[in-house]
C-alpha cells in the first residue's frame, strides 16, 4: 500500500489523510490596514515542506498564512507558517490550495504525523465491506476476532479491539460461509477509544485480492439472498 503521489526522486513523499483534518488557517492581509483572517479548513495531504488545503472560500494566491494541527490521538499540536502557490475551484463550492510551508515540518513531528496511521497509503478505489466473521491468526498462534471495513488493490482495513504491531506478518480467516485465508502485513494503526483501526497491506496482492474479493462477493449475494 503505497501512498506516494509524486514518485520523483527529487520531490518530497506526500501523504493524503484518512479523514480530511479541519485546521484554523489564518490569512494574513498585505493591506496594513485590513484585519487578518482566520478561515476554518481542510487539511488533505501534507509533506514536508507543503500542504493541500480545501477552502470555503478563494484565497489569494503569495498569501502569508499560519497553519494550527491538532491531532489528539497522536498528542500532537503545533503551528507552521507557509504561502499559498496556487489555488483553484474545486467540487461543492469548495476551492483547493497548495501552500508551501517554511522552513517545513520539523522532522520529529512529521515522522510522528507518517507513522501514527492519520495518513492513507492507498490512492486507489477501496470497496467497503462489513464482515463480522473475521480472524486475525497472528504468527506466534494468537487469534483475534476483527472486522472488514474495507478493501482495495494494494490492502484492507479493520477493526480491531486488541491492537497490532507495526511490520508484523499475520493470516486474515474469513471463515463464513466458507474458510479463505488472506495474507497480510500490519503498515498502520490508530487507536480510537476501545477499538484499533489497523491498515494492512497484502503480502500477494494479486492472489490475496481475488480471494477477498470472491469471498466478499458470496458473502454479498448470501445477505441479499436472507433479505428477499
Amino acid at each position: 500500500m503505497n501512498n506516494v503521489i509524486n514518485h520523483k526522486a527529487d520531490r518530497p513523499m506526500r501523504y493524503s489523510l484518512i479523514d480530511p483534518l479541519t485546521v484554523p488557517v489564518t490569512i494574513y492581509s498585505s493591506n496594513p490596514y485590513e484585519d487578518h483572517k482566520t478561515i476554518s479548513a481542510k487539511l488533505l495531504d501534507f509533506s514536508q515542506i507543503g500542504v493541500k488545503i480545501a477552502f470555503p472560500e478563494e484565497v489569494v494566491c503569495n498569501s502569508d498564512i499560519r497553519l494550527t494541527i491538532v491531532i489528539d490521538e497522536l498528542g500532537l499540536q503545533f503551528h507552521v507558517i507557509g504561502e499559498v502557490c496556487w489555488c483553484k475551484p474545486a467540487k461543492d463550492e469548495k476551492w483547493l490550495a497548495g501552500c508551501k510551508i517554511n522552513p517545513g515540518i520539523p522532522g520529529g513531528i512529521f515522522d510522528r504525523l507518517v507513522s501514527g496511521g492519520i495518513r492513507d497509503r492507498r490512492s486507489d478505489e477501496r470497496s467497503e465491506e462489513s464482515l463480522y466473521q473475521c480472524y486475525r491468526r497472528d504468527a506466534d498462534g494468537s487469534c483475534t476476532r476483527v472486522v472488514l471495513q474495507n478493501h482495495s488493490s494494494g490492502g484492507f482495513c479493520v477493526v480491531s479491539e486488541s491492537p497490532g504491531e507495526v511490520g508484523t506478518q499475520f493470516c486474515l480467516d474469513l471463515r463464513e460461509p466458507s474458510p479463505v485465508v488472506v495474507t497480510g502485513s500490519t503498515q498502520w494503526q490508530i487507536e480510537t477509544g476501545k477499538t484499533y483501526i489497523i491498515g494492512c497491506s497484502f503480502l500477494d496482492a494479486e492472489r490475496d485480492r481475488a480471494k477477498l474479493i470472491s469471498f466478499t462477493e458470496f458473502h454479498r449475494k448470501d445477505s441479499e439472498a436472507c433479505v428477499i
